[in-house]
């Protein structure tokens, strides 16, 4: 199996070497539209893409349950309702 796997690897590599030439910053969608011919070109459905999507997620998630955590707030209510123009401290009462 192991075998398989790298000729895998090795086949995969060199078809996107090779469809890949010429692409660089300037979008060559003909190159391009032949790296797809096989299936999965970029190997995304490999056991460590999935460990990194995963990750990714998560961390993703963690963000925005920060972030949603910070917009509901007292802090951010206060300076969004707030149409005066005055700053968080003035409203607040701390200046």
């Amino acid at each position: 199996m192991n075998l398989v796997r790298k000729m895998r690897k090795s086949l995969r590599r060199g078809w996107m070497n090779y469809a890949l030439r010429g692409v660089g910053a300037n979008d060559n969608y003909k190159r391009l539209d032949l790296a797809y011919r096989i299936g999965d070109p970029w190997n995304m459905e490999s056991d460590l893409e999935r460990f990194r999507l995963n990750v990714r997620t998560e961390s993703f998630r963690r963000i925005c349950r920060g972030f949603s955590q910070f917009w509901r707030s007292d802090v951010v209510r206060v300076t969004r309702r707030s149409t005066c123009g005055a700053s968080y401290r003035k409203c607040m009462g701390l200046m």
